[in-house]
């Protein structure tokens, strides 16, 4: 364990269970979706439930502003609490009388009074962005605890029941149980444990509650508990979601043609009893939702199973539509059991957007093929049309379009890969990842091409070890003179009997008749040393060790050290063993051979590996490269771009992608296995013409 490691104080611990009993008769599910955070400390927050506009509102505990839609904006039903003037009652000072029933009023002794911090707004339309200070009553919910009450879900199928809570300093637990005869419950819960550190803060929460499948079942009951006292507890209300129409055409916010003769189609809900639904449909370019208004008309009234209508929208303007329905049957067509749908809108031009489309499929080529692509776009041609293709290229790969302008629908375009320069050291000052001051991590939580190693004591083995090196970012006292370069530096840990490393392979062989040079600073962070610190080395590493230098690292965190090592490679691999093999370096922290309770550490940055004095190296990469190729049109009317995209995957060549894409075998006879038996496949056979592989002698049986 690094010795540096700080320990962090969790402010607020969270825990979801979500459990369901199997329902042995249908696939009924209840879930808890995810619970927001809509207030912190006592700060104020808002919730709507005005048709069109169903939302809410607030600042988290991070200081971020939370908004949100209840469902598609618009709810079936709602129950706001507080608590009466004497504290004795929970009582519902809002309501639809819908399906929410009201609550068995709690004792007294867990009930305290009201409090005026959420803003709910249920028949006055705050505007997007609630602007509009009309709050339903100063007292909007309720200090108090053990609440429960239930929701009549027997002519719903599916829908979410949004619970609207907070709490302080205790656990706070709300659990949904949905019910139903012959059938198990379904049971979710949310339980969030307050520590001290949050003492004197107030936390709001809205926690959605997803139920489907439930034909079997009629209540869902909620019970929010705290573990106290009232006065701590917080209570907002519930609200109701059940699906609504489905639009079908135009799609919200779309942009469409104009027309005197423009189908408005939807999907309707599903009825409760029976096979018939009947619909209101409004129309206009007023956004208000409210009606009668003067231009939001009524163009279907009660209309039976109707799913379109045909409006004019000759105007270049913003036109909003709403379906209410009526689902329970042909005595309940009347105001209490309308089902206010949501308010969409699109808008109207004299010049659609173009659209395209790609018809060439995703492919695959090889370097430096040319590949057709084939592409339809579509346009009013009433202002000037722009067609763009480009690529997605990933390092190694040069595109070519042909014609070069690529703005016609119909181009070519070539991939070719080509080598690339990267440096030899990867994340060489350690910066990957960035870290925050005064942080740490080790190697293998993300520390980009480092690895860690230790000697096997006893022998010139290494093998890989875990938690012993990593990358932080020094406190600004760590060291005195700063650090060489970054913001990083590694650190390793060793102990009394065995050498660690940081190891890194680099991308290459090693080459005959090279100079290469590894340089490398090293630092001793005395403050977590106790006034000494780890010897160390540094090694370049082909087949065996080809180059080392090492010695003790500075005495303190005053200065760092400049370690460096050069070797020569051979003219061959005769001469040489190394050459041919990999190239890879080390970064050691030395054993101390004294037994202590914790390891001394020491510290690495700025490390260059050169080649005859280069820095970085040409590579190709010979593995498959994918691009992705886009065409994007606009016009003028309509500068956003509407983009689609295919993919192509790039071989090196076409005996590459005969292998390896289309899996094609390679034949018996292509010794070389470059897809075709020639000369070169002759001569690798006549090399070994005649060459005897049979035993000569008896010898052990392995």
């Amino acid at each position: 364990m690094k010795k540096k490691m700080k320990l962090m104080s969790l402010v607020v611990a969270m825990a979801v269970i979500v459990g369901a009993g199997m329902n042995p008769v249908s696939a009924a599910t209840l879930t808890l979706d995810e619970t927001v955070e809509i207030s912190y400390n006592k700060s104020e927050f808002n919730i709507s439930v005005y048709p069109g506009n169903a939302s809410y509102s607030g600042t988290n505990m991070a200081g971020d502003a939370v908004t949100g839609v209840f469902g598609d904006g618009t709810v079936s039903s709602y129950r706001f609490f507080n608590v009466n003037g004497d504290a004795t009652a929970l009582i519902s000072y809002a309501d639809d009388a819908g399906i929410v029933a009201p609550v068995v009023s709690p004792d007294a002794a867990d009930l305290d009074g009201s409090e005026s911090w959420a803003n709910v707004w249920t028949a006055t339309d705050p505007g997007v962005d609630f602007a509009n200070a009309a709050d339903i009553t100063e007292d909007t919910l309720a200090r108090a605890m053990n609440i429960t009450g239930t929701i009549d879900i027997s002519d719903m199928s599916s829908g979410t029941a949004y619970v609207i809570f907070g709490g302080i300093k205790q656990k706070v637990t709300l659990t949904a149980t949905m019910s139903g005869a012959g059938v198990d419950d379904e049971v979710a819960e949310y339980e969030i444990q307050l520590i001290t550190g949050n003492a004197g803060k107030n936390h709001f929460w809205v926690s959605p509650f997803n139920f489907s499948d439930a034909g079997g079942y009629d209540t869902i009951t909620y019970h929010y508990t705290h573990d106290g006292p009232a006065r701590r507890g917080r209570f907002v209300g519930v609200i109701i979601d059940r699906p609504g129409v489905e639009i079908i055409s135009p799609t919200n916010g779309d942009t469409v043609n104009i027309s005197d003769s423009l189908p408005l189609i939807w999907a309707n809900m599903d009825p409760v009893d029976g096979n018939d639904v009947w619909v209101d449909v409004w129309f206009g370019t007023e956004p208000n939702d409210l009606h009668p208004v003067p231009d939001f008309d009524l163009v279907v009234e009660k209309g039976l199973n109707t799913e379109s209508v045909i409006v004019d929208a000759s105007a270049v303007d913003t036109y909003y539509w709403q379906v209410n329905s009526w689902i329970y049957g042909a005595d309940k067509l009347d105001d209490a059991n309308m089902i206010i749908g949501s308010v969409w809108s699109f808008d109207t031009t004299t010049d659609p957007a173009p659209t395209v489309e790609i018809h060439t499929p995703a492919k695959m080529t090889w370097s430096n093929n040319p590949v057709g692509l084939d592409a339809t776009v579509t346009d009013s041609g009433l202002s000037e049309l722009f067609i763009a293709w480009s690529a997605d290229v990933p390092d190694g790969i040069d595109v070519e379009f042909d014609p070069a302008s690529a703005d016609t629908e119909d181009t070519t375009v070539t991939l070719t890969k080509v080598s690339y320069f990267v440096p030899y050291v990867i994340n060489s000052s350690f910066e990957d990842p960035a870290l925050d001051n005064d942080t740490w991590i080790y190697i293998e939580d993300g520390v980009a091409s480092w690895s860690t190693m230790w000697s096997v004591p006893g022998s010139d083995t290494w093998s890989p070890v875990a938690s012993q090196g990593g990358a932080y970012n020094p406190n600004d006292g760590d060291f005195t003179v700063g650090i060489p370069d970054g913001e990083n530096v590694a650190w390793l840990e060793t102990d009394y009997v065995s050498d660690h490393c940081l190891y890194q392979q680099i991308l290459d062989t090693i080459e005959p008749s090279t100079t290469y040079q590894l340089s490398v600073k090293v630092g001793n962070p005395s403050l977590y040393n106790l006034g000494a610190t780890a010897d160390y080395r540094i090694e370049i590493v082909g087949a065996g060790v080809a180059a080392v230098d090492g010695g003790p690292s500075p005495v303190d965190n005053t200065s760092w050290l400049s370690a460096s090592c050069t070797y020569v490679s051979g003219a061959d691999d005769v001469a040489d063993p190394n050459v041919g093999q990999p190239l890879a370096i080390r970064l050691i922290g030395e054993a101390y051979g004294t037994e202590l309770d914790d390891g001394y550490e020491v510290d690495f940055d700025d490390v260059t590996l050169s080649a005859d004095g280069e820095l970085d190296q040409m590579v190709y990469d010979p593995e498959m490269s994918t691009v992705t190729v886009k065409v994007a049109v606009s016009d003028a009317a309509n500068p956003t771009p509407v983009e689609e995209s295919i993919e192509i995957d790039v071989y090196q060549d076409a005996c590459e992608m005969a292998k390896n894409g289309l899996n094609t075998p390679v034949a018996a006879t292509d010794f070389n296995a470059d897809c075709i038996t020639n000369l070169l496949d002759f001569a690798e056979m006549a090399s070994a013409w005649l060459d005897d592989y049979a035993a000569t002698e008896a010898d052990e049986r392995p």
